[in-house]
């Protein structure tokens, strides 16, 4: 899940498609009663789908083969 700064906007990447939702990442956070993660403080994550964590380039890979690069020092240390 990342946050846009244009629009304001929340986006959840899945397999199949993205939605995009008028709650911020505190909310989404919450709902999720704990299956997510911050990494960034505009990007939540789904640790169990995660195949790789690169702390030196900043860059986590998903078992789907994306990756994402919203790695920040400050929550880097609460992942696994």
């Amino acid at each position: 899940i990342t946050k846009d700064s244009v629009e304001r906007k929340c986006f959840i990447k899945t397999e199949h498609t993205t939605y995009k939702v008028g709650k911020s990442l505190t909310e989404l956070k919450e709902m999720s009663l704990g299956s997510l993660s911050q990494t960034h403080r505009a990007c939540l994550i789904n640790e169990k789908r995660v195949r790789k964590i690169d702390r030196t380039n900043k860059l986590i890979v998903f078992d789907t083969g994306d990756t994402v690069d919203l790695l920040s020092k400050k929550y880097k240390k609460e992942l696994v």
